[in-house]
């Protein structure tokens, strides 16, 4: 397994020769592994779980609401898709709902600028330009506990969590450990308005530029 910020700390002590534990830049000592050894070497990767989301007083992953000091501070948005997850080795644990199972074709490529969004320019009933208001998007699939063994079903097709209870119960303390223990978002708005705010500009220089962001795939 491999997590984007295992890339520091890689960086820092398997190229650099550094100690990426002294070095204190922000909220939190770095979290990550050096994956140096196994990169070069091919041997089992340090890191044995990877954190998708989780839920803390900060953020309710379940219902998309950010908090500061207990005021709900944005209005929540999952595109359909909230809910806490987790991967400890081979085993993946979705609590809530498990996403959109939908296949998304990539544009052809072309020598020309691509549209704005996935549908040729045309802004989406239902939507400010590139992401969906908050309750237009409807769930691929009902909320629930999921939880999928990725060696032997990479889709995600096969719920086991009715014949799992045990390892459900100490994913789900997992998930609840880290999400206590971690830090607030530091992209967290401070009022509704200007979250608002902030998805208009990024939305409109999107539309302005035509490029397509992962949401609009």
């Amino acid at each position: 397994l491999a997590h984007s910020s295992d890339w520091y700390v890689t960086l820092v002590e398997g190229i650099a020769g550094g100690d990426a534990t002294n070095i204190s830049t922000g909220p939190r000592p770095p979290d990550g592994h050096n994956l140096w050894p196994a990169l070069v070497g091919g041997g089992d990767s340090p890191r044995t779980e990877v954190v998708h989301q989780v839920s803390n007083e900060h953020f309710d992953a379940l219902t998309g609401k950010s908090y500061i000091n207990g005021t709900e501070v944005s209005s929540g948005n999952c595109d359909g898709s909230c809910g806490m997850a987790i991967r400890m080795g081979s085993w993946k644990l979705i609590v809530g709902l498990p996403g959109d199972p939908s296949v998304k074709q990539f544009p052809v490529a072309s020598a020309s600028a691509t549209p704005f969004g996935r549908n040729g320019g045309n802004i989406e009933p239902g939507t400010n330009h590139c992401r969906a208001k908050s309750g237009s998007t409807s769930p691929s699939a009902k909320a629930g506990t999921y939880l999928f063994n990725l060696d032997d079903d990479l889709t995600e097709s096969n719920n086991l969590a009715a014949e799992q209870p045990n390892r459900v119960a100490a994913m789900k303390a997992r998930l609840l450990e880290v999400g206590k223990n971690g830090p607030p978002p530091a992209y967290l708005f401070t009022t509704k308005s200007t979250e608002e705010a902030g998805m208009e500009a990024v939305c409109s220089n999107t539309k302005k530029t035509g490029c397509l962001s992962p949401g609009d795939l």
